[in-house]
């Protein structure tokens, strides 16, 4: 007699079942797993360009604008140039700008900023202010000790020399009136042309240097002439101290951001 055939043994659908739920359950979490990433992935990139943005905000309505300011008037300062000062830091804590959040990052990173801004606003107004009373002063002396005759044979004299350079003498009058009062306040050297000084300009206050000289050996002009330059280079000071904090602020968010140079400054 043959072998019997072998028993088939019947499967077992439960463990079947079993395994199926255990990779339906392991694909749906996978694919769950991948999505949630995807989408975490794709808010911290919202969130990234969000912060991006805000701070490139900062960089180009508070950092890059200042910096262009402080610039300016160092070097107005440094070529002797009167400047009223119109800009003013303090506008940045009264919350009147759109943009003073972005300040505000600025001041929380920078702890010893507000104090150096809140000071180099006092220079800037004890300067104005200065200005104001050497004006006066300056003014006051011309019209007393009649300078506006004697301007008028100065003008007349120089004219003689160089064939009306300084063209007639109505114009020339109210050009340099105003010109001689600016060299008697000013720190300026005559051996190079001043800002916005024609060279025929410059020439006539050369000329007659040793006459306006006169002026600012006044003991009240002279006084309020060394005031000015003690806070001048005191506001310079200060100008060059918060341009290096605004300098290293723009630098390291241009490293951090990967700001272009079109970025950070549109103009």
């Amino acid at each position: 007699m043959g072998q019997p055939l072998s028993i088939i043994k019947p499967w077992n659908w439960d463990a079947i079942f079993a395994l199926i739920n255990i990779i339906t359950v392991g694909a749906l979490v996978f694919i769950n797993w991948k999505y949630l990433k995807k989408l975490s992935e794709q808010i911290d990139s919202t969130n990234k360009d969000r912060e991006r943005n805000k701070i490139l905000e900062g960089v180009q309505h508070v950092l890059i604008p200042n910096i262009h300011n402080l610039k300016g008037e160092i070097n107005e300062i440094t070529n002797g140039t009167r400047t009223y000062f119109g800009r003013n830091f303090h506008v940045f804590f009264k919350g009147e700008r759109y943009y003073t959040y972005a300040f505000w990052d600025i001041m929380e990173e920078f702890t010893i900023l507000p104090d150096k801004l809140h000071e180099n606003d006092k220079l800037a107004e004890k300067l104005n202010i200065l200005y104001k009373k050497i004006d006066e002063e300056v003014t006051d002396k011309f019209e007393s000790d009649k300078f506006n005759k004697r301007l008028i044979d100065m003008i007349n004299s120089y004219n003689r020399s160089n064939s009306d350079a300084l063209g007639t003498e109505t114009r020339a009058h109210f050009v340099l009136e105003n010109i001689c009062k600016e060299y008697i306040i000013s720190e300026w050297d005559l051996s190079n042309n001043v800002p916005r000084v024609s060279e025929h300009e410059n020439n006539f206050l050369k000329e007659n240097k040793d006459e306006l000289q006169t002026y600012k050996d006044i003991p009240t002009i002279r006084k309020l002439s060394k005031q000015i330059k003690d806070t001048s280079n005191m506001l310079k000071n200060s100008d060059e101290d918060i341009l290096e904090i605004f300098k290293e602020i723009t630098n390291k968010h241009r490293e951090v951001y990967n700001f272009t140079e079109r970025e950070m400054d549109p103009r």
